[in-house]
């Protein structure tokens, strides 16, 4: 035994240099892993901050390139009221607004091409929910003999102004006074009619629709 303990204090001290020896050079990889995580934290920071640049710059862009809907005012100067039980077919009550040049227009002036006309608000959800279809129609039919016209039952065009670049709307609004809400017939919102042609009223829709509902309305009548 006495032979040995020289033998086994050197293999302890072996044992020992190679254990301080793993212990140091796990501690380096550590550091090491640290600095990895670190140094990818920076990058991927880096590449969120680069993305979200660019895509607000692209967005910033593409707010360039679109045309929002003129917002305007309008009255009522309609001889006629919607009925309930028996409207369709019957002449769209007519209502004007001045444009973007000052004009006067009216839904009469609209005779020759299919209308759909959205009585809506920037307070209702299923009004909101429905505006993207609009705004694809408007895009989808833009050569075709048709008009999307939103007519806002809100108080005041301002709201409405900030509303429409807040959905990108791309179609014009009509903001009106109780009186062509009256003549329409209008309750609750949305109500949406589809005007032929010759300005009659082929259909209307109480609340919200799918786009598809409107889109076979317009193929239906242009």
């Amino acid at each position: 035994m006495q032979k040995l303990r020289p033998k086994l204090l050197k293999i302890f001290k072996l044992m020992v240099k190679v254990s301080n020896l793993l212990s140091s050079k796990m501690n380096e990889s550590i550091k090491m892993l640290k600095s990895l995580k670190l140094f990818f934290l920076l990058i991927v920071s880096i590449s969120l901050v680069s993305c979200a640049e660019n895509k607000k710059s692209e967005n910033s862009e593409n707010d360039k390139n679109i045309k929002y809907g003129f917002v305007t005012e309008g009255k009522s100067i309609a001889k006629n009221k919607v009925a309930d039980y028996n409207f369709l077919n019957q002449e769209a009550p007519n209502f004007q607004w001045q444009d973007e040049n000052g004009k006067f227009k009216s839904i009469k002036d609209l005779k020759g091409k299919i209308v759909i006309l959205d009585f809506w608000a920037t307070w209702c959800p299923p009004c909101r929910a429905e505006i993207p279809h609009f705004v694809e129609l408007s895009k989808e039919f833009a050569d075709k003999d048709f008009v999307m016209l939103g007519v806002s039952v809100d108080q005041g065009k301002e709201v409405v102004e900030k509303f429409v670049k807040s959905y990108k709307m791309n179609y014009l609004q009509v903001v009106v006074k109780p009186d062509v809400i009256a003549a329409y017939g209008v309750k609750p919102i949305p109500t949406t009619f589809v005007l032929n042609k010759e300005g009659k009223i082929v259909n209307r829709f109480v609340g919200y629709r799918d786009k598809d509902v409107f889109e076979n309305e317009l193929k239906k009548h242009l």
